[in-house]
């Protein structure tokens, strides 16, 4: 008669397996029920079938001696060593220390029970990968893929994904976001820095790393990067990104960028293991990337940008303090100082608290002018949410330490029930209000533009006055409009462009006006044909001479380029008379002056040089050699000969 084990069908799965193994361990211990009966397992064998009643008293009766010594003798054949190994491997296994805080002792697992038919000896406990293999490097055998993945978590993706995006929202909500390859230079650039700073952290931790579940899969703490490695990584990354931080978007951004590796690797990192005040450092951390993504476009005086940064630094508390709470005892066995395990009451009060926050500070981007009024209805949606789930969080976690006995273990369970439910809501809340910040965004560059019309409105009476007191407004005025002429839109300048023109044509034939104003002046109106040539062209004749006058000595520079482009654009409509006329000798002398405008521009660039020469070619062919001749005649001698071709 053979003696195989057959499995059932359901044990064929991994889980069903295990629950096998741990069903077994149950019934051989607390029920004290033979090892063959177990339902999970059939011997092919036909035994006899028996009443309930005979089956449960012979259950009852396993533990007798003479029932036992039966049992050993019964089977002696390879079935019953099967058997025998199975049931000690089962008794001794033990659970993962991540799964259970409570473990067997030494003396529990040597202690035998009279309700084991055999003897059981204990089996050692498995070492861990960390134990198993001593500390190495990447060597040339292990293949490329492992070799940048392992570089790769080194940067902790998942944390500079969402450093790097939260700087994104922030520049797109910034007023003057515009320049597509300053995103790329700041997308690039923050999440290389962000990498750096989480390469050396990693770098400084891996004896604490270890002891964590959460934590001793890290590239450094399985020994696929030693410390120096990482921190050679971190430097080149660093470095560049904080060098294209700097050439590509501007100092500001590069020295923010900078500082936050510092305050995140050496500062936060060091904080960790000294006190629960690194809780308050990181957040700080967490609130630089949006400073970062603001300052790309716009100033850091706007106190939006810190409104900004503000719902970022409240946000961390109840998703930090929400996922602290359920490790906090992994944490305080690896030496960190965390909030959540020295404090749990203090914990949810703080998670409470900046939820609470969220609420003024979205208003408070709608009171600034950020986003429009309907944001803080919208993002409210959210927020409560969040708060709510803190709320609840906190009243648990108030109840559970009333208790001079303290905390029950239903009152546990509830609190982490709350922690669960408060950190996968502000997984979502974060995207959430920063989509509909972006949403409701106003349109700063019209506002602003609106509110330079408005200026010259204001200050229009002090231009015609020519007003001794007046011209530091007037001429800041000048320059803004110059400025909002080549960021906004053609069509959003069209509008107003009449009325800017009549007021400064007169400006810039003043003769009493300071230099730096009709030098504004002239930028302005050159400027100012990059969207509405054909305004201007009609009127090319009223200022074309003072125009020349403060053009030529300019110092050359994105200023002088824009104006020169313009002035091409209005010429390009009126070629022929916009001089005052070819023939007289004032068109000629205008004329002189403007080829001497374009011949001491030094910097142009290839496109406006190939302009230039078309427009010569084209006067030449009109006036012809003679008049060609007496165009020269007005033109500087050092000019004269780079001219005569």
């Amino acid at each position: 008669m053979s003696h195989k084990l057959l499995p059932m069908s359901r044990l064929h799965s991994v889980n069903n397996f295990n629950y096998f193994f741990h069903n077994t361990k149950r019934c051989l211990i607390n029920s004290h029920v033979n090892f063959i009966n177990n339902q999970y397992l059939t011997r092919q064998v036909k035994l006899p079938r028996i009443s309930q009643t005979k089956r449960n008293s012979s259950i009852a009766g396993l533990h007798d001696s003479s029932v036992t010594k039966d049992f050993k003798t019964k089977d002696t054949t390879g079935s019953s060593t099967v058997l025998e190994n199975v049931a000690s491997k089962v008794l001794t296994c033990q659970e993962p220390e991540a799964k259970s805080s409570q473990s067997l002792t030494s003396e529990d697992s040597t202690r035998e029970s009279p309700n084991i038919p055999f003897k059981v000896s204990p089996k050692a406990p498995r070492r861990t990968k960390v134990e198993q293999q001593p500390v190495s490097i990447l060597t040339s055998k292990t293949g490329l893929r492992d070799e940048i993945r392992a570089y790769v978590k080194l940067t902790k993706p998942n944390l500079t994904v969402l450093v790097t995006l939260s700087c994104i929202c922030s520049y797109a909500i910034s007023p003057l976001s515009v320049s597509f390859s300053e995103l790329l230079f700041l997308t690039a650039g923050t999440a290389l820095s962000s990498g750096a700073a989480n390469a050396i952290n990693m770098g400084r931790e891996p004896d604490f790393d270890k002891q964590m579940p959460r934590t001793m899969g890290r590239p450094v703490v399985r020994g696929l990067i030693t410390p120096q490695q990482a921190y050679n990584f971190a430097a080149l990354i660093g470095t560049t990104g904080v060098g294209m931080l700097y050439y590509g978007v501007n100092p500001i951004v590069a020295s923010l960028g900078f500082f936050n590796i510092v305050l995140y690797a050496w500062i936060y990192t060091s904080m960790k293991r000294k006190s629960i005040l690194n809780t308050w450092v990181g957040a700080i951390v967490g609130a630089i990337p949006p400073l970062m993504g603001w300052a790309a476009s716009s100033s850091l005086w706007h106190p939006g940008a810190w409104c900004l940064a503000g719902l970022l630094y409240a946000w961390q508390f109840p998703h930090f303090n929400a996922l602290s709470h359920g490790i906090a005892q992994q944490y305080k066995q690896a030496g960190y100082v965390m909030t959540a395990a020295e404090n749990p009451k203090l914990n949810a009060r703080v998670a409470l608290r900046y939820s609470i926050l969220m609420f003024p500070l979205c208003f408070g981007l709608s009171y600034f002018g950020v986003t429009d009024w309907v944001f803080p209805f919208d993002s409210a949606i959210a927020n409560g949410w969040q708060a709510y789930l803190a709320f609840k969080f906190w009243q648990q976690q108030s109840k559970n330490y009333k208790n001079p006995k303290g905390p029950t273990s239903e009152g546990i369970a509830l609190a982490g029930i709350h922690a669960k439910k408060l950190f996968w809501c502000s997984v979502w809340h974060l995207p959430a209000v920063l989509i509909l910040a972006m949403l409701h965004k106003k349109d700063q560059k019209r506002e602003a533009y609106c509110d330079a019309i408005l200026t010259w409105e204001l200050i229009g009476n002090e231009i015609n006055n020519r007003s001794s007191d007046t011209p530091p407004v007037y001429n800041n005025a000048i320059w803004a409009l110059g400025e909002m002429v080549i960021r906004l839109p053609a069509e959003d300048s069209a509008p107003y462009l009449s009325n800017l023109i009549n007021l400064l044509v007169p400006v810039i034939n003043s003769a009493d006006t300071q230099v730096t104003v009709l030098e504004n002046c002239a930028i302005c109106l050159g400027r100012m044909g990059l969207v509405g040539s054909d305004l201007l062209a009609p009127r090319l004749i009223e200022f074309i001479t003072p125009w020349c006058t403060r053009f030529v000595n300019l110092v050359d520079n994105e200023e002088k380029q824009t104006g020169i482009q313009g002035m091409l654009k209005i010429i390009e409509v009126n070629p022929d008379s916009g001089f005052g006329g070819l023939q007289t000798q004032q068109g000629k002398v205008n004329l002189a002056k403007f080829l001497e405008v374009l011949t001491n521009y030094e910097d142009a660039t290839s496109e406006l040089q190939q302009q230039f020469l078309n427009l010569i070619n084209h006067y030449k062919s009109v006036l012809g050699q003679d008049g060609w001749t007496q165009v020269l005649k007005f033109v500087s001698p050092s000019l004269r000969n780079s001219l005569d071709f």
